[in-house]
């Protein structure tokens, strides 16, 4: 098996990325944390990627690599990242006798001028530079779903509905659920509510600033800087992310219970 090693170069990661030699015989370290290997040998060579980082770090993982992603969370949050560095023996033996489950969560994909140009497990974001609002309005086909004036707008997927999604007041949606939210950023008239929308529907976006600048991103990495009016259209993906899980009963309740300290 060929594992291929991608990690955030602001953590020490040289304990953890010796442990992973020491169990896996063929290792294949991204030169982004100091190895050898690009993004383009990974993707050919190797069979999975481990993750080292956080859920920001996966994040940038699954936008680099089509293969399936073991998270090991090092950083602070870990939504996406299952694991601890300490289980990498574990992990090994469930690959090798196949008692592993791929969760394969839904991407979102973007469309400026009817060309696709990104695609996000998390979220897109569209937020002012200079600090002044955002008139928006998002339709479906020839009818609005929503507009108003505000900081920005979120589109997430279920996986990203624990991300932003969350702290913009939007709801948590189980990952299994075919469907997208989204959530305005501090709008300015109170009856602007995030929405659940199903996995059919293609949505356009029309942004329109004051004046200056704002941004779209996408999993938290700027996408397109902007200067006046655009649209441009989101809907789900037909293309995956797999994280690779121990057992397909792993409890996302349990998961949110422990990282949002519910009771």
């Amino acid at each position: 098996m060929k594992v291929g090693v991608f990690g955030n170069p602001f953590y020490n990661l040289n304990e953890a990325i010796e442990k992973i030699i020491s169990v896996f015989d063929y290792v294949y370290i991204s030169k982004h944390i100091g190895g050898e290997w690009t993004d383009e040998q990974i993707n050919e060579i190797c069979d999975i990627v481990i993750s080292l980082g956080g859920d920001g770090t996966l994040l940038k993982c699954a936008k680099k690599f089509k293969k399936p992603i073991i998270g090991i969370k090092i950083g602070k949050l870990g939504f996406l990242t299952f694991f601890d560095i300490s289980q990498i023996e574990d992990i090994k033996r469930a690959l090798i006798d196949g008692n592993y489950y791929l969760d394969r969560r839904d991407r979102l994909k973007i469309y400026i001028n009817g060309i696709e140009i990104d695609s996000a497990l998390n979220d897109f974001i569209v937020n002012s530079i200079s600090g002044r609002g955002l008139d928006i309005i998002v339709k479906f086909g020839n009818s609005t779903i929503t507009s108003f004036y505000g900081d920005g707008i979120i589109v997430s997927s279920p996986s990203g509905s624990t991300a932003y999604n969350l702290s913009a007041g939007g709801p948590i949606v189980h990952p299994s659920v075919k469907a997208f939210i989204i959530t305005p950023i501090c709008p300015h008239n109170l009856s602007a509510r995030p929405i659940v929308l199903p996995k059919e529907m293609i949505i356009s976006i029309s942004v329109k600033p004051k004046f200056g600048k704002w941004r779209i991103s996408s999993d938290g990495e700027l996408l397109k800087e902007c200067e006046g009016e655009l649209s441009f259209s989101v809907e789900l993906s037909d293309e995956k992310t797999s994280l690779i899980k121990l057992s397909e009963t792993d409890d996302f309740f349990d998961i949110l219970r422990k990282k949002l300290n519910w009771l």
